[in-house]
């Protein structure tokens, strides 16, 4: 997904389709995709679910209790996390 200014980027970097945020709705659409990475975080799980293609497996790494948030958040920056660290409540 990219912006209309930067498709063709995009393009050149090897995507195979680009989607045009700004003029295409990527879930309203007939395509299903292999991975979606929303880094922006503005579309619901459901929503990202429906234009999947196969299962859904969510990774968790680790689950720290609520009093070793602090270690949790020491373990995020570190750089080494493979999926998701979770707070226990």
């Amino acid at each position: 997904m990219a912006s209309t200014a930067k498709v063709d980027l995009v393009r050149s970097l090897g995507a195979e389709r680009v989607v045009d945020y700004t003029s295409e709705d990527f879930a309203g659409g007939p395509h299903q995709y292999d991975l979606i990475l929303d880094i922006g975080g503005n579309s619901t799980l459901t929503r990202l679910r429906r234009t999947l293609s196969g299962r859904v497996a969510p990774s968790l790494e680790r689950t720290y209790p609520l009093e070793q948030v602090p270690d949790a958040l020491r373990h995020l920056r570190s750089g080494t996390v493979r999926g998701k660290v979770a707070v226990t409540l």
